[in-house]
């Protein structure tokens, strides 16, 4: 009596099954924006002794 031994044969193969196109379309613009701007002036007054370290 013989013995056979079975082994599968299994492959893959890639194909294209669809193709996209991906792009970007790319707008610019230039915009002139007119607006007041607040300022917040600050008075800073030291108490104390306070040393000077520019004197090198």
């Amino acid at each position: 009596m013989k013995e056979y031994q079975e082994r599968p044969v299994v492959s893959k193969d890639a194909r294209v099954v669809e193709e996209i196109e991906v792009g970007k379309d790319v707008d610019s613009r230039k915009e002139t924006i007119k607006d007041t701007v607040r300022e917040t002036e600050v008075d800073i007054e030291t108490d104390g002794d306070v040393e000077d370290n520019k004197s090198v």
